[in-house]
């Protein structure tokens, strides 16, 4: 009867550490396989971009006609794209525009500077993308990328006893800083070294065959993207869907990176 009991009690305190055991073998293996992964993952890239962005700006009144123009303004962007396979990598990017707003029928819209009432709102776009990539040509790409960007909103510099705080809260409230996003580039790559008839005929063809440039390669790209004001499904203020919507193009510089 003792013994019976004493196996009883030995059986539960061993099995839990059994599981333990197993457990931490399994993460063990885990983090041995991404290690063993991770030798062919390595940021590709540094991106530099700038360009415009636009920002739909629908009616607000009954009449549907008092509404200040959509805005239009400069936006600028940086990308570090980490490489997974040949056609696929991950590309966090940060992106930086500023907008003026005001307050119109108890909504904050963008308004133009001449308004009496108004906040600089400094916008910060965190975007994890999911990019893929195709080449067409020897020196050119083209891609396509999904992201579930974050739209962050600081209200900065104040005008004319704008409040800041009426307008955070309602670009805060119902997830409107959540923005998906899609969007497509055009990726050439820019030659370092030309080739010239001329100086292959005086030196016999001495330079026909053009050794590739082994220093940092840079690409010239455009971006162009749109993102989705998907909480107009559920915000209730019946606006059109314009309203609110994003969208940008963008010219920048790739700098690759080496990977040894």
């Amino acid at each position: 009867m003792y013994r019976n009991k004493f196996s009883v009690v030995f059986y539960h305190v061993q099995e839990p550490n059994k599981m333990r055991l197993r457990r931490a073998g399994f993460v063990l293996l885990l983090a041995v396989f991404s290690l063993s992964a991770a030798h062919s993952i390595h940021l590709e890239s540094i991106d530099v971009k700038a360009g415009m962005i636009f920002i739909g700006n629908s009616p607000v009144d009954v009449d549907e006609k008092d509404a200040a123009p959509s805005p239009l303004t400069s936006i600028l962007g940086v990308s570090f794209p980490i490489r997974f396979t040949s056609f696929f990598s991950l590309a966090p990017e940060l992106r930086y525009f500023g907008v003026p707003y005001g307050v119109e029928y108890g909504r904050p819209v963008p308004v133009e500077v001449e308004f009496a009432q108004w906040s600089w709102v400094m916008g910060f776009l965190l975007e994890p993308r999911a990019y893929f990539s195709f080449p067409v040509a020897e020196s050119f790409s083209i891609g396509a990328y999904v992201s579930p960007t974050f739209l962050f909103r600081i209200p900065a510099k104040t005008w004319g006893g704008a409040s800041p705080t009426l307008i955070a809260a309602y670009q805060y409230g119902k997830g409107r800083f959540f923005y998906p996003e899609v969007g497509i580039t055009l990726d050439w790559r820019i030659p370092y070294q030309r080739r010239s008839e001329e100086a292959e005929a005086l030196n016999d063809g001495k330079f026909k065959d053009i050794e590739p440039y082994g220093g940092i390669a840079i690409h010239l790209f455009v971006d162009l993207g749109v993102y989705f004001p998907l909480f107009h499904a559920w915000d209730g203020e019946g606006l059109r869907f314009y309203d609110q919507l994003m969208a940008t193009g963008l010219v920048g510089l790739r700098f690759f990176l080496p990977t040894d």
